[in-house]
């Protein structure tokens, strides 16, 4: 074992460290480690090889091909046991290819698929292997070939950046290619300035980072290039401090260590090297880490709980290749716990265990930390704010509520669950602002009704971003960004779904108002088509949200209401109107705010009040209220919006800030719809009744709906296979 870095420990501290990081069976109390970064050399790739690919799927580390003369060999790497196992190899052998992962399964692009006996010879060809069956399918082709090239993931897209062709002369790819997963197409973006191959990439905050490299010769480049797909745009960040090509990067994600991008290894003029270079995207800056044991170049790295493993490469002008496989562990890295925290919120409103990293505030219950382990539920009228950490699971339930109402989750990322939240049988709550990615199921509702589902990310679950079923009804779901997974809705199609972003969307918004001129049909099956009629042309994040200008504010206390839903005054979906209004408070000084409507004329009705943050420590915070008018007959509406906020000041003065908008929405003819059969307070009193019945008709009947989605779920990725192979 090596041991390097900047900061001291005894040996005997070191091998428990070690132990703790890649034995979790062993329950060893660290909570984190000190300042400095380090390296630890562990077991070695069985076979030697360059320009491997190699990324993380579910906490498992793949390398992926590499090196004329092997046959495309795939040998996983379990960082817990820390050991190697063989799988099915890549159908085409091939080095210095793209490679990448989307909704756990691993994209490989291009490279070159020659051997000693004929040369270089580049493809165009992409394979994909599954982990979860240890299979590879072939997909539609690159348009251009090219090796030495780059494949970055964001928003359910993955953009193919440089390389080189070999066409008339080497020389290195401008197109920047951009493939579908869902759809098995491809589509062009700009094109990067200055071409590249032989570069490394990788993403942070929604861009892509493509970092050195060779442009146009041998030489090595300090050039950062990055790439934001929001804008199809360009721009020059701050230059390596030592040029490289060949070489490694990931990023940290801030769950563990601080987010930063690490560049490791590479050559200069056939020269390898062991530099770690950081870049701190707040300051902008690049500096030195510890380096690297071995230097190497044409190496891999894949980042798993913000602990970065290089493995194989070669050594420089020998082109000796090896299967060097060393850990570093980041400056400040906190290490996960390694025992699994089950966290309860009890009916009292007590919290367990007593060390749970959960601050409780009357009914508001703050995290104060990432979190190994599950949340169960069983208080109503709370709000759970994760604070923007991280709950982390390795299978089973992120998030587990039974027959609770009025409980708010806020501003949490989950992920590695089986189902990052399971709900049944749960009223008038609020999932808002989360982060749900990289989990089997994202929201599994069973018989959940009156609910809000607002302003998240759901993003890359495998197989279903949101399961509403055996009579859900009566939803709100809006404005989430939903990428790389699906809704749903079996049994379950009396929601309003509406005004989501969809990546897989592809309409045009010919009036520029941000909204698609056509629906966005996200689920059929035999004669049930459902669609998200007003699907957004990108993300909406709430503190971004087209508000008025904060010098406009009323008083102190509020921004004057934005009526952000019904746009131009048109009825949203099939029968009803999601109506969606909001504004800017500052909060913390005794802030009292309500909203409420007036549907022609009549008494007023109270609109649930959602209160997004935009960071636990910013005074200004962003109120939404959102709610369905049903079964609206056909003709035009007028609804009028009433906001009020009040507080006393540091006088004990009393303020209060009332305002009023008015709106006339149309309906158009033959669109009416039923609402959803049963109020909210009859589903929260009927749910409270079935807690006293028998439980074995009710498991029963949820075992059977389980199996009905289970077998729908096959056929729905069936379905998918199959119109995959036909495209």
């Amino acid at each position: 074992m090596i041991f390097r870095g900047d900061i001291k420990l005894n040996l005997c501290f070191k091998l428990l460290l070690l132990m703790g990081f890649i034995l979790p069976s062993l329950i060893l109390p660290f909570p984190c480690l000190a300042a400095g970064d380090f390296w630890v050399a562990l077991a070695s790739m069985p076979t030697s090889r360059a320009g491997v690919g190699v990324v993380a799927v579910n906490s498992k580390i793949y390398a992926i091909g590499g090196s004329y003369g092997h046959n495309g060999e795939v040998e996983e790497y379990d960082p817990a046991s820390n050991s190697w196992a063989k799988k099915t190899p890549m159908p085409t052998p091939r080095i210095f290819f793209g490679i990448a992962v989307f909704n756990g399964k691993i994209y490989t692009f291009g490279g070159d698929a020659g051997n000693w006996m004929i040369g270089e010879r580049i493809t165009n060809v992409v394979e994909v292997y599954d982990p979860a069956t240890d299979t590879w399918e072939r997909r539609s082709p690159m348009p251009t070939a090219r090796m030495a090239l780059s494949a970055s993931v964001i928003n359910g897209k993955i953009y193919i950046i440089g390389g080189r062709v070999s066409s008339p002369t080497y020389s290195d790819v401008s197109s920047v290619e951009v493939y579908d997963p869902i759809a098995d197409n491809w589509t062009t973006a700009s094109p990067i300035p200055i071409p590249v191959g032989y570069h490394a990439s990788t993403v942070l905050d929604g861009k892509i980072y493509v970092i050195g490299g060779c442009a146009g010769s041998a030489v090595s480049v300090n050039l950062v290039q990055i790439f934001d797909p929001e804008t199809n745009s360009w721009s020059l960040g701050p230059s390596l401090l030592v040029g490289v090509d060949c070489a490694a990067a990931c990023a940290t994600t801030g769950d563990f260590a601080l987010k930063r991008i690490y560049v490791i290894g590479g050559k200069t003029n056939l020269d390898a090297v062991n530099t770690v270079q950081i870049y701190d995207p707040e300051t902008g800056s690049w500096r030195l880490g510890s380096p690297m044991p071995t230097p190497r170049y044409a190496l891999g790295a894949a980042v798993v709980n913000d602990i970065i493993y290089a493995i194989g490469g070669r050594l420089g002008w020998a082109l000796q290749e090896i299967g060097a496989n060393e850990m570093y562990i980041p400056s400040g890295h906190s290490a996960p716990p390694l025992q699994f925290v089950r966290i309860c919120i009890g009916a009292d409103g007590s919290v367990g265990p007593e060390d749970a990293p959960v601050r409780r505030l009357g009914n508001l219950y703050i995290l104060e930390g990432n979190v190994y382990g599950s949340i169960s539920v069983y208080r109503d009228n709370i709000v759970i704010d994760g604070a923007g950490y991280t709950l982390r699971g390795g299978g089973g339930i992120g998030i587990e509520l039974y027959g609770r109402a009025n409980v708010t989750i806020r501003n949490l990322r989950v992920t590695g669950f089986e189902k990052a939240i399971s709900a049944q049988e749960i009223s008038n709550s609020t999932l808002c602002c989360n982060v749900i990615e990289n989990n089997r199921i994202g929201l599994w509702l069973i018989r959940c009704r009156g609910n809000r589902i607002i302003f998240n990310t759901i993003h890359e679950n495998m197989d279903g971003g949101i399961c509403l079923f055996y009579n859900s009804d009566g939803n709100i779901v809006a404005m989430n960004s939903i990428m790389g997974n699906t809704i749903l809705p079996w049994m379950s199609v009396n929601n309003a779904i509406d005004m989501n972003y969809w990546s897989e969307y592809d309409g045009a918004d010919k009036d520029g108002d941000g909204i698609g001129d056509q629906p966005y049909v996200y689920f059929t099956a035999d004669s049930v088509t459902c669609a998200d009629t007003h699907p957004l042309m990108k993300p909406w994040i709430p503190w971004d949200l087209p508000l008025s200008a904060a010098d406009a504010w009323n008083g102190p206390l509020s921004s004057p209401v934005t009526i952000l839903s019904p746009l131009n005054g048109t009825c949203h979906g099939a029968g009803h109107v999601l109506l969606i209004a909001a504004f800017k408070a500052i909060t913390g000084i005794n802030l009292q705010y309500s909203i409420s409507y007036s549907l022609d004329g009549r008494e007023n009705a109270s609109i649930p009040v959602i209160q997004c943050p935009r960071d636990p420590k910013s005074p200004i915070a962003v109120i939404i209220g959102i709610a369905v008018l049903w079964n609206l007959t056909a003709g035009m509406h007028e609804v009028t919006v009433y906001t009020k906020c009040s507080c006393t000041d540091i006088t004990q003065t009393a303020k209060t800030s009332i305002q009023r908008v008015k709106l006339t929405v149309e309906v158009p003819s033959g669109n009416a719809e039923e609402p959803p059969h049963e109020s909210i307070e009859e589903v929260h009193r009927e749910t409270s009744e079935k807690k006293t019945i028998d439980m074995l008709p009710i498991m029963s009947a949820v075992a059977v709906a389980a199996a009905a989605v289970a077998i729908a779920l096959h056929a729905h990725r069936v379905r998918r296979r199959m119109k995959e192979t036909k495209s």
